[in-house]
């Protein structure tokens, strides 16, 4: 087996930024994920998905979101989180972000397409039961000597219907 060396690289890097970022958004450290891990302009999308024969092309539609969001709306959507009025998650869920099956593939002279699959675990207040959801993400990532940049995420949930009160970000 022939090694290819800067595909080698090329994952490591996508894998060292997946992990950094679901360990960041697991400590409740949304800020330092806005400022560290987003490109200045950034989409983050997660289509709503229904049950379709089996003919049909696309699970997923393009009129419909869980979330549509851009740098300025997540950075909203941070801030809310961390002011006092944010009743839904005071106390803050517990949740654990498992990454796996990274594929990546270079795209232009300075991103990578990255593909990964995700396990979300949310437990709540004294809940023993985990909330669960999982889902497949495409990312492009901007990666240049100093920063890999979060440009845009599409997040293809498995679930149909969510059992989450509030979607965290995936």
């Amino acid at each position: 087996m022939i090694v290819d060396e800067a595909a080698v690289a090329r994952h490591a890097i996508a894998r060292q930024f997946l992990t950094r970022e679901a360990r960041t958004l697991d400590d409740g450290e949304f800020q330092e994920w806005v400022a560290d891990f987003l490109a200045e302009e950034v989409t983050y999308r997660v289509p709503t998905r229904t049950t379709q024969e089996r003919e049909t092309r696309s699970e997923f539609g393009r009129e419909s979101y869980h979330l549509n969001e851009t740098r300025d709306s997540l950075e909203t959507r941070v801030n809310r989180l961390e002011n006092e009025y944010a009743w839904s998650a005071n106390p803050p869920s517990r949740i654990r972000r498992v990454v796996s099956n990274i594929a990546v593939d270079p795209s232009g002279d300075d991103g990578l397409t990255v593909t990964d699959y995700l396990v979300v675990l949310r437990y709540d207040r004294d809940d023993r039961r985990a909330q669960l959801l999982s889902a497949e993400r495409v990312s492009e990532l901007q990666v240049d000597e100093q920063s890999v940049r979060l440009s845009n995420r599409d997040v293809f949930l498995d679930q149909t219907a969510i059992g989450f009160d509030h979607l965290p970000l995936l």
